[in-house]
């Protein structure tokens, strides 16, 4: 089974794609750094995506790193130099703004590979690195896929997602073809899926979620409950497990996080 991929006992590298806005891809992010981080790894959460709103509007950074990600692919700084302290204990945040947006404009050679190569002479003690994509497959978007070892792929409870899917697998298998053939699907997040009990989601999304797992039988399947809560966590600036630590959410964000060290331990 494909849970947190280790790639010979190095730090895991987890990168979060959805090209459909409104997929959650954001806070599934945010919210699994947190979550991992509150299992005691140590997690960098890498903002790739250059519109405003993305993980560093969740996670201001704490500490100057001058601009962010665009720095790395300007080869002024490494990432780790750019890393920056969030709030969160044990959780680490390279941040980004709209000025990302000219390393797609730009499109200079070898973009897609910067962040495989800064990645793979990273020294930070970090456990998980993990990958806010963007919502377009461009050339930020193959950068994320083609440094990591496992995709987490957000998508919402609805038919319309499970279509968009297809464009995200052909870059995928592209990718595998091309530059990173060890590339797994670790985990689908259903999110907002709409909950009517423990464990117990409407009709239409258990049949969605029974859907992907039939699909996707070496991958993790993972709903996340709808919650009025998650949206004002994220105005809060705050990850689910500290704004409702006791909701369903953060539940859900847990039995994710613990599922993929597990799965990963075994791997």
């Amino acid at each position: 089974m494909v849970g947190i991929h280790r790639r010979g006992g190095a730090r895991v590298i987890l990168a979060v794609i959805n090209q459909k806005g409104g997929s959650t891809k954001t806070t599934t992010s945010v919210n699994l750094a947190a979550a991992l981080a509150a299992e005691g790894k140590a997690v960098r959460l890498i903002d790739a995506d250059p519109q405003a709103g993305s993980a560093t509007f969740w996670l201001p950074p704490q500490d100057d790193v001058g601009e962010g990600l665009v720095d790395v692919f300007k080869d002024k700084s490494t990432i780790d130099d750019v890393t920056s302290r969030t709030t969160v204990p044990n959780l680490y945040i390279v941040p980004s703004w709209p000025s990302l947006r000219q390393v797609e404009r730009t499109r200079e050679p070898g973009s897609e590979l910067v962040l495989r190569s800064a990645l793979s002479t990273s020294e930070a003690p970090i456990d998980v690195d993990i990958i806010d994509s963007p919502h377009t497959l461009d050339v930020l978007a193959v950068a994320a896929v083609a440094a990591a070892e496992g995709l987490i792929v957000p998508v919402q409870a609805s038919g319309l997602d499970v279509v968009g899917m297809e464009e995200l697998l052909e870059m995928v298998k592209t990718v595998r073809r091309r530059i990173n053939p060890d590339l797994r699907i670790s985990a689908i997040v259903v999110g907002r899926a709409k909950a009517i009990g423990p464990g117990r989601y409407t009709s239409f999304d258990q049949q969605l979620i029974n859907s992907f797992a039939e699909s996707y039988p070496d991958s993790l399947v993972a709903p996340i409950a709808d919650s009025v809560r998650m949206r004002e966590a994220t105005e809060a600036h705050t990850p689910i497990n500290l704004y409702e630590p006791g909701g369903r959410c953060t539940g859900d964000f847990a039995s994710l996080a613990a599922e993929l060290i597990k799965r990963d331990e075994a791997a």
